[in-house]
């Protein structure tokens, strides 16, 4: 199968910032799957990228000319994290993860919540 037949989100750099990892992580379960080599990921996310987003990309590579054929994958996820997933965000996610506790939650709640909080 090709990378266009496991119909990936696109992503349009707009939205609540969590849409960033959730993009990544659906892109990289289509890599396992797919066996994709590590250069042709960032080919195959580039492709995903929409509006706002396509045009960030387009415009930071424009000022680093023959940069771009070294960019991996986890260049690719850092830049991208870097640009739509602000660092305020981050560490509100870290502090929430930091006081997380139980409570009147259930187990499956909480572990729910505990999951969520620690992929930040």
């Amino acid at each position: 199968a090709q990378f266009r037949d496991y119909h990936a989100k696109k992503f349009s750099g707009q939205g609540d910032p969590r849409i960033v990892d959730e993009w990544i992580q659906g892109l990289e379960f289509i890599f396992e799957v797919m066996d994709c080599p590590d250069r042709y990921r960032v080919i195959c996310a580039q492709l995903q990228l929409t509006g706002d987003a396509r045009l960030w990309w387009n415009a930071y590579w424009s000022m680093r000319p023959g940069e771009k054929a070294g960019c991996t994958w986890d260049m690719f996820k850092d830049l991208v994290r870097e640009k739509y997933y602000p660092s305020y965000y981050r560490a509100e996610m870290e502090r929430q993860f930091l006081a997380l506790q139980q409570g009147t939650r259930t187990v499956d709640e909480y572990e729910r919540e505990f999951t969520r909080l620690a992929a930040f």
